[in-house]
């Protein structure tokens, strides 16, 4: 969850951010942009508004691959689409992945956390995977910018958005005696085991 929840930060703040950039590089003008931004919040009331009918429909899960789901629409019109009517359509999809991912990742975590372990783990969620994702994410996208020019972010951000749900890692020690599966996707995360023992949180 905490290593999910840095690479949905690094994916949505950076791009975000740098977005007027992009709409200047793609032609449109302060009115634009600013029409944009009042756009990409118009949903996320509605949608807040009705969380928590639709948590209790499609769990947790559903919720966190709504979000990055749109993050990787979003995106991927953004930077790869040559007409600024698309990418004006397509930052509607901001509300969605802000109600996915900033509601959804502190709500999966207090699911998957032990109870004795909430409090940390929603420090830690907080501390490592929003503010160290975001920053990260900042930086990133900046270099990005000037390296590479400005729909590199977006495009990069569509990419990883769309495989970041599905992807998990796993790393066998080489003693082979314990399996660390880290839960990178909203897949179930199975601890650390020794002696030929597995044991850890199951998926939910």
């Amino acid at each position: 969850v905490l290593i999910f929840t840095f690479l949905a930060y690094l994916t949505i703040q950076g791009p975000t951010v740098l977005l007027p950039i992009l709409v200047r590089d793609q032609g449109g003008g302060l009115d634009a942009i600013s029409r944009m931004w009042l756009l990409m919040i118009a949903l996320e009331v509605p949608l807040v508004y009705h969380f928590g009918a639709t948590w209790t429909r499609c769990g947790a899960r559903g919720v966190l691959l709504l979000g990055m789901g749109a993050a990787a629409l979003r995106w991927a019109v953004s930077g790869f689409g040559e007409d600024l009517h698309w990418v004006y359509g397509a930052q509607l999809l901001h509300g969605v992945t802000v109600w996915g991912i900033v509601l959804g990742t502190p709500l999966y975590a207090n699911e998957r956390v032990p109870a004795h372990l909430r409090a940390t783990g929603q420090g830690l969620l907080a501390m490592l995977g929003v503010s160290l994702g975001s920053i990260v994410s900042n930086f990133g996208a900046g270099w990005l910018v000037e390296a590479v020019g400005p729909r590199a972010p977006a495009q990069i951000a569509s990419v990883v958005s769309a495989v970041l749900p599905w992807r998990n890692t796993t790393h066998r020690c080489p003693d082979g005696a314990a399996v660390v599966v880290v839960d990178v996707g909203v897949g179930g995360a199975v601890g650390v085991g020794g002696g030929g023992g597995v044991r850890g949180w199951g998926g939910g």
